[in-house]
């Protein structure tokens, strides 16, 4: 009879540790709720600055207590409940869906968000899960995001993809505001696809088509124009060069004359009958070479032929 008793309240020990007992995991938060109101909440580091400001904003949460310790935890059995919300990055991805931009024109769009829960306590209370967040995100993306495209022309959300990165980023910024009511988070948004509406891909894609030309011509004409100025300037710095180098030639020809002079004129006043007889040479040898010539005895160029 003893054993029996002892073992049944064994067992009973064990079924309430069993539910007194839960644990924590690090990707996750933990809410504990006591019929229905919140009293404890476990959260990471980096959230409980968050959690914290939103208990002390509310006198009806003043009691709720905050732990940073993941792993092991205990409840009251039977009547606490553990409630556990992700404390990962969350992929949601919209439908395509027809957005209407700036010039009129209809655009089939497509993105995914990754959001994360920063305030566990704030959106147990006005979320509950995250079907419903999702739902909710789902609804002030598509509102935000059709601002954006409704400023902007057709071609630039197709052609232009840095325009596109900056609007995302535009739609992150905005999008938390609204979302910080809910304790979530906004870290990433990405348009995936911008698909043309069928009664719109035609005038698009000519529109496109005639802006690269002209950008194409532009490049072609700035190419033009600096070639033009490189001949320009290559020729201006050779007509430089050439009348630079023309007056050097000058320069040292008249240098070599007025040296030539000198060394006739020294030559003359050493020896002038040897001075003569060198002219006459060369007197020859520019004026008789080939030529056939009747010359008078008296001719100072007969002088020294008879010698």
């Amino acid at each position: 009879m003893k054993k029996g008793l002892l073992l049944f309240l064994i067992i009973v020990l064990v079924m309430v540790m069993s539910t007194a007992a839960y644990t924590v995991d690090t990707r996750e938060h933990a809410i504990i709720t006591r019929f229905g109101e919140v009293q404890k909440i476990v959260v990471n580091e980096d959230n409980y600055d968050t959690v914290m400001e939103t208990i002390n904003n509310s006198e009806k949460y003043s009691h709720v207590k905050i732990s940073t310790s993941k792993g092991l935890h205990f409840k009251v059995p039977f009547i606490d409940t553990v409630e556990k919300l992700e404390n990962r990055l969350i992929t949601y991805k919209t439908a395509s869906r027809q957005v209407n931009t700036l010039d009129k024109k209809i655009l089939i769009l497509s993105n995914n968000a990754q959001w994360k829960i920063v305030d566990p306590l704030l959106f147990r209370l006005t979320m509950k899960n995250e079907q419903q967040a999702s739902l909710r995100l789902d609804d002030i993306l598509y509102s935000e995001i059709n601002v954006q495209v409704g400023k902007t022309d057709a071609h630039t959300l197709i052609a232009d993809k840095d325009y596109l990165e900056e609007m995302s980023h535009t739609v992150v910024n905005d999008v938390n505001l609204e979302l910080a009511k809910y304790g979530m988070e906004v870290l990433d948004n990405r348009i995936l696809k911008t698909d043309l509406h069928e009664s719109n891909i035609q005038n698009i894609y000519a529109r496109m088509e005639a802006e690269r030309k002209q950008k194409a011509q532009q490049y072609r004409s700035e190419g033009e124009e600096e070639k033009l100025k490189i001949i320009s300037s290559t020729d201006k710095d050779a007509a430089i060069m050439i009348s630079e180098a023309k007056k050097d030639a000058e320069i040292i020809k008249g240098e070599g004359d007025a040296e030539a002079t000198q060394i006739y004129s020294t030559a003359y006043s050493a020896d002038p009958d040897f001075y003569e007889f060198y002219q006459t040479l060369e007197m020859y040898k520019t004026t008789l070479d080939g030529t056939t010539m009747v010359i008078d005895e008296e001719s100072p160029l007969f002088k020294y032929l008879t010698r």
